[in-house]
């Protein structure tokens, strides 16, 4: 697996001040509490229901299952919630095996989500790594792969090239062959009610899932949920902790952000990129690619600081979505510069639908704000950097620590759309 570490990263997080450790640890017991929170209301909910199990989905699914398995024990009802499975799925290990046919219509729920998305990356989503442009041979050789998908005449010359028909054909037949034998070996496809959860923010997963398995009721459960962009499959029924799709627009963009809490709820497990056969038994292939700083001693110390959080909710008679919802949006939106430095070091990995992988995000320069002060354009281009650094508070925080309080302020008060 790659090393995230830098050569002077762990000397950095050694050398951490008492008053950033303090503000780090902090901020780790705020959001670790509203995770606690989630996950009472997460076991509470489900036990209402007719499932059995509750599958946690995805990379992070299964940091929560972990913390929800201590909860489970540690609450005087914990007896009482669904036993925890972890279901080693992804967007991608899930997306092309769900599919019916490969066409523009079944790819539809991609397409609508990742607009400007090379033709390049729609095929790297569904498992096909076309050879570098500029290669001269092989058969993807004359094909408009890095132009955007949304041009017009390029998705229908990319499907309908007769190798990649043939070749997304095949590997969608022997994906969804092995992704139902996987489900089935975790007793997945037992019982009427499949329950999943995790962090959120569509439930594209839980689309995946109901796609693949039509005549299931699959439920799913979420930190927080966004509104779909695409309408999802009739089998799939989805609620939200701390947003849902009734709630008001504003809270919903200044939730959009997740990077942040997907960054505290990482461990060393990698993504799920697919499944192999052997023997009769499906095995998902893992990703090489360890996207948190999981070596560094402030990472450590960050997670621990969430444990605690959620260890708290063991004493919880009732979750507060309210209170939830407010130690979120602190986090996101007024981080300890000790917790944006660390947010930076790790892997923000947008290759299923984007097709970018990066590390940390450029300085932040003093210029692009004076523009932005200036000008409608200039303000347009702060905020396109702002938002692709993943965490806009966080970079604001990390480059411009003595402004960020006042940017933050005037941000959210002209409700700007980062």
């Amino acid at each position: 697996m790659r090393d995230l570490v830098a050569p002077n990263a762990q000397e950095t997080a050694r050398a951490l001040s008492a008053r950033d450790a303090e503000a780090l640890a902090a901020s780790g017991r705020a959001v670790g509490t509203a995770f606690g929170h989630h996950l009472v209301w997460l076991g509470r909910s489900v036990a209402g229901t007719s499932a059995r199990r509750l599958h946690f989905l995805s990379r992070e699914g299964a940091w929560l299952a972990k913390h929800y398995t201590r909860l489970r024990h540690l609450h005087a009802n914990g007896h009482t919630w669904p036993e925890p499975v972890t279901l080693a799925v992804s967007r991608r290990s899930t997306f092309l095996p769900s599919l019916p046919n490969i066409s523009p219509a079944s790819l539809a729920p991609l397409l609508t989500q990742y607009p400007k998305a090379s033709a390049r990356a729609i095929l790297y989503s569904l498992g096909l790594d076309p050879p570098p442009s500029g290669t001269r041979t092989g058969p993807t050789a004359n094909l408009p792969l890095d132009r955007p998908w949304a041009e017009a005449g390029v998705l229908p010359c990319i499907l309908g090239d007769p190798w990649i028909a043939a070749t997304l054909e095949r590997r969608r037949a022997a994906q969804r062959e092995a992704l139902l034998r996987y489900l089935a070996q975790e007793q997945a496809m037992e019982g009427g009610v499949l329950a999943v959860a995790d962090i959120g923010w569509r439930g594209t997963i839980q689309d995946n899932l109901a796609r693949l398995m039509p005549t299931r009721r699959v439920v799913g459960y979420y930190l927080a949920l966004h509104p779909p962009l695409s309408p999802p499959p009739l089998n799939a029924e989805k609620y939200g902790f701390i947003l849902s799709p009734a709630d008001p627009r504003r809270l919903a963009r200044r939730l959009r952000f997740v990077a942040p809490l997907e960054f505290v709820a990482s461990s060393a497990i990698p993504s799920t990129l697919d499944y192999v056969l052997e023997g009769g038994r499906a095995r998902p292939v893992s990703d090489t690619l360890v996207v948190a700083p999981v070596s560094l001693p402030a990472f450590r110390m960050l997670q621990d600081s969430v444990a605690e959080g959620i260890a708290d909710a063991a004493f919880l008679a009732e979750p507060s979505a309210l209170l939830s919802r407010q130690n979120v949006l602190k986090f996101l939106e007024a981080p300890p510069l000790a917790l944006a430095h660390l947010f930076f070091e790790g892997w923000r990995d947008d290759r299923y639908g984007a097709g970018a992988l990066r590390r940390g995000a450029p300085p932040l320069r003093s210029t692009r704000l004076l523009s932005a002060l200036a000008s409608k354009a200039g303000r347009r281009m702060l905020g396109l950097e702002l938002a692709e650094s993943g965490w806009p508070w966080g970079l604001l925080v990390r480059d411009m620590p003595f402004a960020a309080p006042l940017l933050r302020h005037l941000i959210l008060g002209f409700d700007a759309r980062l």
